[in-house]
């Protein structure tokens, strides 16, 4: 799907199974700063998925605010799925700090402490959750950081 709106392209892909669709279409947009969050419908646990989006991407999405939360969550389908946040203290998986914060009620609650990664529900509220549980995920791109701009 392709949108447009304050000056940006904004297309919705999704990669299934591995098979990433027209990857060098995808590899020039995001180059160019035309995309910057993408939903990879495989499932992965945490660490596995942080590490796709670190090869393929930049990394696992990092959200800085209410915007980007709703922007992300409108990509997602419906479907809970993987972000950047893990640990407690909590913090990006880029490295950055967390400034914004979207937990859903009673959370994070580090149930029997075995939580230390977080999903970002349905309703776009966060939730920590078992690391090694598969899920989809989501990538970002930062192309204020991307040699090819």
């Amino acid at each position: 799907m392709v949108t447009s709106g304050n000056g940006r392209i904004r297309i919705k892909l999704h990669i299934q199974n591995g098979k990433e669709i027209s990857s060098v279409l995808l590899s020039i947009l995001m180059a160019r700063g035309m995309i910057q969050f993408v939903l990879i419908n495989e499932k992965k646990n945490w660490s596995a998925a942080q590490n796709f989006c670190q090869v393929h991407y930049k990394d696992l999405v990092s959200i800085r605010n209410k915007n980007e939360n709703e922007e992300i969550l409108r990509n997602a389908n419906g479907n809970s799925f993987w972000i950047g946040l893990f640990n407690n203290p909590w913090k990006w998986s880029d490295g950055g700090n967390l400034t914004f914060q979207n937990w859903d009620t009673n959370q994070p609650d580090n149930f029997d402490r075995n939580e230390a990664c977080v999903e970002i529900l349905k309703n776009g509220r966060w939730n920590d959750n078992n690391c090694k549980k598969h899920m989809n995920f989501s990538c970002f791109n930062n192309p204020k950081q991307c040699p090819f701009r």
